[in-house]
């Protein structure tokens, strides 16, 4: 079975974290099938299709990874207590420290900078 994804859920791209806002359905000109475009707000101008999507989620903290900068801090590790995917500790760096955060909620999740993005504006200075 297909896990369906539905408008107001977040996907993690390449390109970053994104929520989904339309879903269409369209039938492709070459194979005369039907697929489904999504359009999300990180790329508002065309609709995309689910294969650039690394994983989606109704919670946005379930698409946080190691290496990511959330709220300006780097992931260095995540714990789920108790086998509950909805509570989580979050290992950061801040302050020239290690530091743990627990279970941060949407709310509490002002930004958030994917490894990926990072890893796409990262250059070196010679």
């Amino acid at each position: 079975m297909e896990d369906k994804i539905e408008v107001g859920e977040y996907v993690r791209t390449k390109k970053g974290i994104g929520k989904i806002l339309d879903i269409k359905m369209f039938q492709t000109k070459m194979h005369g099938k039907n697929d489904v475009a999504y359009l999300i707000d990180i790329c508002i101008i065309k609709y995309i299709s689910k294969t650039i999507f690394i994983k989606h989620s109704k919670n946005i903290i379930d698409l946080i990874e190691v290496g990511d900068y959330v709220n300006g801090y780097k992931i260095l590790n995540i714990t789920e207590i108790d086998n509950n995917k909805d509570k989580k500790v979050f290992t950061i760096f801040k302050n020239g420290k290690t530091e743990f955060v627990d279970i941060w909620e949407n709310k509490d999740i002002n930004s958030i900078v994917t490894h990926e993005q990072f890893e796409n504006i990262n250059y070196e200075v010679k």
